[in-house]
């Protein structure tokens, strides 16, 4: 409701991503498949992931496997791993250090991380086309706030919140009415 009753309204699709989708490794392709392709063949240009929680998780890895077709990514008071991986990152000091002590196949809550880190290390801005967005009492905030290093201050939004919806909500509409989103969303 509140992204139609903004300055310019958009297009938006929800999409139904249950766990099955994360279970099975097929989130992002099932999306690039259902969503963004027929969307792009109707003549749409920008994507904008937005993901809550979970679906933080997910839009990361969407533009992560996709890049070429999203523009940026809103994350709202993402799950970006366990406790565990966040630790050994802050340990490691750095994406890049923790990365080079990763041994074996990495986990989904390493890879997340790992987007990141791509994220850091791409030649092109990319970082710039995130916003993050959570409340400070949020469960995810100590992993929030490791990624709030990688993201400019103008695009981290912050409240006293938890993780629920009214923090979202006001979260959500904070960031509707930024100049990032509109950065974002209306640069062609």
């Amino acid at each position: 409701d509140m992204l139609m009753e903004s300055e310019r309204p958009l297009d938006a699709v929800v999409a139904d991503a249950h766990l099955g989708y994360y279970y099975q490794g097929v989130l992002a392709d099932r999306v690039h498949q259902d969503i963004l392709l027929p969307f792009q063949q109707k003549g749409y240009k920008r994507f904008i992931m937005v993901g809550t929680s979970l679906g933080g998780y997910g839009s990361l890895w969407i533009n992560n496997d996709y890049n070429e077709l999203v523009s940026g990514v809103v994350l709202l008071a993402p799950y970006l791993g366990k406790n565990s991986v966040i630790n050994e990152i802050e340990s490691a000091g750095s994406l890049d250090a923790w990365r080079s002590q990763l041994e074996g196949e990495p986990t989904p809550d390493d890879k997340v991380w790992l987007w990141i880190a791509d994220l850091e290390n791409r030649e092109s801005p990319e970082t710039q086309s995130v916003i993050l967005a959570v409340g400070k009492k949020d469960k995810f905030s100590e992993a929030a706030r490791l990624l709030s290093r990688s993201i400019p201050d103008s695009r981290l939004f912050w409240n006293n919140g938890g993780h629920d919806w009214k923090t979202w909500r006001a979260l959500w509409g904070e960031i509707l009415n930024s100049p990032e989103w509109k950065e974002l969303v209306y640069t062609e």
